[in-house]
């Protein structure tokens, strides 16, 4: 038994020398010069901790800013970031730019180069048949679905009425409720919808939505909306006293930011989501970590694509990498 555990010990000892010395480009896709400065600080930073990166490599950084819309982006993409070699992407765009976060991901998805985003919530971005190869630091908005069920348990809420707008995200989160609790039957914990009112977003009125919420028995709204549909919602509200004292608004993050929200008004909100340093710090440590486990447990690492018209043998190993 102590020969056995020598002997892979030493097996392991001569894999290890036996790697060569490697250089890793990450390439970073951020909002403005700030975001930039600091990826470049962070990862200068990472390189030197002692933890973080493995024996006999060095991490590099290729970045640059978002530039245009979507379109615009995915070319910049190719031309300043994938031309560089890089065998991860971190982007970080500014808030409601789900759009160029979208470009980078379909881009870099198509060679299977990892890409974590900081700052994106679109329930869109769950789907791994489209962004196969994107991770996330922030959870999606229809996860605050699990808290609205735990809170009306707690609250000992049995029904609710959900207000939800007529996007990916309304309905996303209204599905994500919906499921979780048909997952509990014990009537002491059931929590269930009364009934579900779906709003396109943007309209100019909400008076008919309201006014059926006004004449239902059941006083729980649940609210997903923007935070501007949620101004109008919250006025049109108070004008049909749907505001007043036994209703409770259990509302998520972005109805919160409403200037006229009820007193009262329930919600949650996640901590640190609008620290954009911590999120790329983060970001770039997973990605440290995981090309530490790659050198680590890979003889041979083909070089990643350099050409969005290029072919290569990378695709394997990029999802290696994202594993």
């Amino acid at each position: 038994m102590v020969m056995m555990v020598m002997v892979v010990m030493v097996m392991k000892e001569v894999h290890s020398s036996s790697l060569p010395s490697r250089s890793f480009t990450i390439g970073g896709v951020l909002h403005d010069n700030t975001t930039q400065q600091h990826f470049t600080r962070a990862l200068r930073m990472i390189n030197f901790d002692g933890v973080s990166v493995a024996d006999k490599t060095t991490l590099y950084e290729e970045t640059t800013v978002l530039l245009g819309g979507p379109l615009t982006t995915a070319l910049h993409v190719c031309n300043t970031i994938i031309s560089k070699a890089v065998l991860a992407v971190v982007v970080a765009s500014a808030p409601g730019g789900s759009g160029a976060t979208a470009a980078v991901s379909y881009t870099c998805g198509f060679f299977h180069i990892p890409v974590i985003c900081t700052h994106s919530r679109d329930s869109a971005f769950s789907n791994k048949n489209i962004h196969a190869s994107l991770l996330r630091t922030v959870p999606p908005y229809s996860q605050q679905a699990d808290v609205w069920v735990l809170l009306m348990r707690r609250l000992h809420y049995r029904q609710a009425i959900l207000l939800h707008s007529a996007t990916a995200d309304g309905r996303a989160l209204k599905d994500r409720f919906q499921a979780l609790t048909r997952r509990h039957t014990d009537p002491e914990e059931a929590v269930k919808l009364a009934e579900v009112i779906e709003f396109r977003e943007g309209q100019e009125s909400f008076v008919e939505e309201l006014t059926t919420i006004r004449h239902h028995l059941v006083k729980v709204i649940l609210l997903s909306a923007s935070e501007s549909d949620a101004g109008r919602i919250f006025h049109d509200a108070r004008y049909l006293n749907v505001t007043s004292e036994g209703y409770v608004w259990l509302v998520g993050e972005e109805a919160l930011h409403a200037d006229n929200a009820p007193l009262g008004t329930l919600a949650l909100t996640l901590n640190h989501a609008h620290d954009y340093n911590a999120h790329i710090t983060d970001s770039l440590r997973v990605v440290a970590r995981a090309l530490k486990l790659l050198h680590e447990t890979q003889l041979y690492i083909p070089t990643p694509p350099v050409s969005c018209d290029d072919e290569s043998d990378w695709d394997l190993t990029g999802q290696t990498l994202f594993r």
